[in-house]
């Protein structure tokens, strides 16, 4: 179990003020915990479970009851455990894509920059180029 069971309890305990800030482990909670990680999931594996009730929309109230099922122990629910690790996993599969689209642009605005710079430093270059050979044709001075 890597970590020693505690500090994965805590963990997982922690993980769940995320979204209930009022919210204490109680015994019966605690008990659960152990036990799926003796089943050999990990806290991290519990946490994403918890995130993932989080994010569904059924258990956040839009149902046909408006009811709220966010309880620490629906996370735990056999047919529920693994349905939410799989919508953590796929909204972080979605964040982590939109990220590298983010990151995909950014380099490209950043490509586009400096080729309107280059650009615009020879237009400059250019521009400075003929202003001296028209200031030294005035000044009766031969162009270089």
């Amino acid at each position: 179990m890597g970590k020693d069971v505690e500090s994965q309890i805590k963990e997982v305990g922690d993980h769940y003020q995320k979204y209930d800030e009022d919210w204490i482990m109680k015994p019966g909670e605690r008990k659960k915990v152990v036990e799926y990680l003796l089943y050999g999931y990990s806290a991290t594996d519990i946490c994403d479970a918890i995130t993932g009730m989080f994010l569904s929309e059924f258990h956040r109230g839009k149902n046909s009851d408006s009811a709220v099922w966010t309880g620490f122990h629906y996370v735990f629910r056999e047919h529920n455990f693994d349905k939410f690790r799989q919508l953590a996993a796929a909204a972080g599969q979605a964040a982590r894509l939109k990220s590298e689209r983010q990151a995909q642009r950014e380099e490209e605005d950043r490509r586009r920059n400096i080729e309107r710079e280059d650009m615009a430093s020879r237009h400059l270059s250019g521009f400075r180029y003929v202003n001296e050979a028209r200031k030294n044709m005035t000044d009766g001075g031969v162009v270089e």
